[in-house]
């Protein structure tokens, strides 16, 4: 366990996962407000960030961050969107459009080819790890 501050009200708490960032009343709190959006956003459908805010009375940075973790799925008719944080493309939910996505997959995978394609640096051996194995005669005392 760990003790951390909770980034929503700052107060102390106990960690028990790792990347827990808010303490588990805020964590409870957020819940009850993804839920808010996704079920207002559920009957109505073509609603976007503002209006879902006004009516939900859930802020827009946190109806943001439910796109962004992709934990909401809005249908290619809303007008519900984000920018791409590559190139400013309105997208649906998460973080990067699929276009810079794929630049970004290829420019990874150009990245690993050409490390894997260097050789090696090569270790000189020392003398103390030669191949040399040393062992050592016990004898019993009568």
């Amino acid at each position: 366990m760990t003790i951390k501050n909770c980034k929503s009200c700052g107060k102390i708490f106990n960690s028990i996962i790792a990347t827990d960032k808010i303490c588990p009343t805020c964590k409870q709190a957020d819940s009850e407000n993804f839920k808010k959006v996704r079920d207002y956003l559920y009957k109505n459908k073509g609603a976007n960030i503002p209006t879902v805010s006004e009516e939900t009375q859930v802020p827009t940075k946190d109806i943001i961050r439910y796109l962004r973790e992709d934990r909401l799925e809005v249908s290619d008719n809303s007008e519900l969107g984000i920018p791409c944080e590559h190139c400013g493309t309105n997208i649906k939910s998460g973080r990067f459009c699929s276009k810079c996505m794929i630049e970004m997959q290829s420019a990874l995978q150009n990245s690993v080819k050409s490390n894997s394609s260097t050789s090696k640096p090569s270790i000189p051996k020392s003398k103390s790890t030669s191949s040399k194995m040393f062992t050592a005669n016990f004898r019993k005392n009568r």
